[in-house]
């Protein structure tokens, strides 16, 4: 077959080949938002994260600047719901202690997101007392000491230190927040720092400090079951 022909035919298919990704190329669009904290100043550097609703949970994301803006591109059509990733950072995911926002994606379109209140935590402090050494020993009833957060997620507790005299569990949480503290320990005697006898799953009020800093709490395991 002459060159010239050879060419002639390869043309539709080397621009068949150049065209196959647009035209199946999935429409997108974004999301834009603000993430500030309560007295408004921007929460840069947190990460702004779309997660699709009912697509496998797919996660696209992008950080928060300077002005707090954020903008997530790239979206495939149809509905996120807009959280935030804070490690190490001063904030607490507002998803967790509020509510997250749902948007829906159009082709071409950018979706708004509005205003997110980023929380600051203070630090949760739980002093367990153990003076019979009955955490821990062979065939004891597991403990469990944790926040619930409005939308309802389980903070459990985690030790931070450990003595002779007993452990020490901490969870962040809001400053200035009002909060009840889940302890549940089925076979254990446990009081509260006035000498109260707490229930086996007792719910004790917490009110954090209006600044970062630390809430202690004080309870004493005095006997088991």
């Amino acid at each position: 077959m002459p060159i010239r022909r050879l060419v002639r035919a390869a043309v539709p298919v080397i621009v068949l080949a150049a065209l196959m990704p647009l035209l199946f190329a999935q429409p997108t669009g974004a999301v834009h938002g603000q993430a500030l904290d309560a007295p408004g100043v921007p929460a840069a550097g947190v990460t702004a994260v779309a997660t699709s609703v009912g697509r496998g949970s797919a996660r696209y994301s992008a950080t928060v600047t300077n002005s707090g803006d954020f903008q997530i591109a790239g979206l495939p059509v149809g509905a996120y719901t807009v959280c935030f990733t804070v490690d190490r950072t001063a904030y607490l995911n507002p998803c967790h202690w509020g509510t997250s926002k749902r948007v829906t994606i159009t082709p071409g379109t950018t979706a708004e997101a509005g205003t997110f209140t980023m929380p600051k935590w203070a630090r949760l402090q739980v002093r367990l007392n153990d003076p019979g050494k009955r955490l821990g020993a062979a065939g004891a009833s597991p403990l469990l000491v944790a926040v619930m957060t409005p939308a309802l997620v389980v903070n459990e507790l985690t030790e931070v230190a450990r003595d002779a005299g007993g452990r020490t569990l901490e969870t962040l949480v809001p400053v200035a927040a009002a909060v009840n503290l889940s302890v549940v320990g089925a076979r254990l005697e446990i009081s509260d720092s006035a000498g109260h006898k707490l229930p086996a799953s007792a719910r004790i009020p917490v009110t954090m400090p209006s600044a970062a800093g630390v809430q202690t709490i004080v309870l004493t395991i005095t006997g088991g079951k």
